[in-house]
């Protein structure tokens, strides 16, 4: 095409002005906020002010407060520990197992009973009728209350008696045994709800803490999103920038107040799961102490599960199930065999106080089932049964506690590569955002460089916050399949 006539297009494009808008509402609606028209270069027409809306940040929710007026830590930072101490003292889903514990002792001191004298004690009042051959007595009415022929006696008598299982062959021993060995198990099995516990709240303590500083990326992503827009803006004044660049940094910052919004929701879901966990009215304020988790030495592997199968307790518990069993058959093999007791008993009787006739016994007996119809063997059998499936079970939970170990080792290893990455990360799109608005402000860059330079920033930072979450959930969960979780608290 002949460049004069380029030329020509071109400047009668530039001397036609834009018109404005001839939507009144829209003409209405930028009323104070739309900025006044300014010239690009001396006598060049002016460019139309952008149609925008100025939108500031919303106030953060308040939290009401719990009903009865409760209170976690006030004025202080919550740390992790803390939060379990409390949740091992509130929450209600660990009566489950202490009532089991309970339920158990109970039945240990009522298997035990027979092991032990047992006394009984009685009286009575006997109205005995003898009755003669013939009557000595003339009866001359036909009312009279005793009838010929009977003269009435009352026999009073109390006695008391103890009894004594002596000897049969361990029965009642084993069965106590087993008894306890449940016992012992029903609280490692409340060891394992109050670990799960521990694990449940340090997991909802860190993602709350997380939340907290995602938020406060957005906070600051809005706080740049603002700079930016001031930039725009007098860049447009001094009549060196383009209407577009404002439009694009108003929108800019009213994606980062909705984020930062949505942040806050998330970070008050956080909280209610954090105090949910704990047991406590999840309307409750409650600020933690941004702490992070412990570190744990990951150098050995086999060492740590090792040391994980001797501290879990699921493994003590299903190795506590397993002597239970075993004592179980002991006590099924004996079911048929001879028991032997010693009895002491005294007592008096007669037909007046005080009482005339006095007794004494001392017997020893023995109790010898000859034919059970199958009963011995049908406990033995579901004996035996009951020792496979503990087995089973103990081969179980080590082979999980191997797997637990094994995950959250590996899982550590990434998360500490995870955080380098992220923190390299922010760096360069620090740098990023730095040059572009140096670049945009210089005029030799564009405003879009800019809005690209801050989502990268904020993306960055984001993962920045999560691979530090992940760090501490991986630490926390290391910690979990070791066993050491609760005792961090001691």
């Amino acid at each position: 095409m002949n460049p004069v006539l380029i030329f020509l297009l071109i400047s009668q494009t530039r001397a036609l002005p834009m018109s404005a808008p001839s939507d009144p509402t829209i003409q209405a609606s930028a009323g104070a906020s739309t900025q006044e028209p300014v010239t690009a270069f001396p006598g060049s027409p002016k460019a139309p002010p952008p149609r925008v809306k100025d939108f500031q940040v919303p106030p953060a929710p308040i939290t009401p407060g719990s009903a009865n007026g409760q209170s976690v830590m006030a004025n202080v930072p919550l740390t992790a520990d803390e939060a379990v101490t409390l949740a091992l003292h509130l929450q209600p889903t660990l009566g489950v197992q202490i009532g089991a514990i309970q339920i158990q002792q109970g039945l240990t001191l009522q298997t035990g009973a027979i092991e032990h004298p047992q006394l009984f004690l009685g009286g009575g009042l006997d109205q005995i009728q003898s009755i003669s051959s013939r009557s000595s007595t003339i009866v001359s009415a036909p009312d009279v209350l005793v009838p010929p022929g009977v003269s009435p006696t009352s026999l009073i008598a109390i006695g008391a008696d103890v009894k004594q299982l002596i000897f049969d062959f361990n029965m009642a021993r084993n069965l106590v045994r087993q008894s306890e060995a449940l016992e012992r198990s029903s609280k490692q099995n409340l060891t394992v709800a109050q670990l799960s516990l521990a694990f449940g709240v340090k997991t909802a303590f860190y993602n709350y803490e997380d939340a907290e500083r995602v938020v406060v990326v957005n906070e600051s992503n809005v706080a740049n999103r603002q700079r930016q827009l001031e930039l725009a803006s007098a860049r447009l004044k001094n009549g060196v920038g383009e209407p577009s660049d404002v439009a694009t940094a108003q929108t800019s910052k009213s994606q980062a107040i909705l984020q930062l919004n949505q942040a806050r929701d998330a970070s008050e879901q956080d909280r209610i799961m954090l105090l949910q966990q704990m047991g406590v009215d999840p309307l409750t304020p409650v600020a933690t102490s941004n702490e992070s988790a412990p570190d744990v030495d990951v150098k050995d592997a086999h060492l740590l599960t090792d040391k994980a199968i001797k501290l879990r307790p699921e493994v003590l518990a299903a190795f506590q199930a397993l002597t239970a069993a075993k004592y179980g058959l002991s006590a099924a093999k004996a079911v048929d065999l001879p028991a032997f007791y010693a009895e002491i008993g005294a007592g008096m009787s007669g037909s007046s106080v005080p009482l005339e006739t006095s007794t004494a016994n001392i017997s020893i007996g023995v109790q010898f089932p000859l034919f059970d119809g199958g009963s011995r063997n049908g406990a033995v059998k579901a004996a035996s049964g009951q020792i496979t499936t503990a087995e089973a079970n103990l081969k179980s939970a080590v082979l999980q506690v191997r797997t637990d170990v094994a995950s959250a080792f590996m899982g550590l290893k990434s998360a500490n590569q995870r955080v380098l990455i992220a923190d390299n990360e922010v760096l360069n799109a620090r740098e990023d955002v730095r040059v572009a608005e140096g670049r945009y402000a210089a005029g030799i860059g564009l405003f879009q460089d800019i809005t690209t330079a801050q989502e990268l920033l904020v993306t960055s930072q984001t993962d920045q916050e999560s691979a530090r979450n992940y760090l501490d959930l991986a630490r926390t969960s290391l910690r979990r399949a070791t066993g050491q979780l609760l005792t961090d608290l001691r």
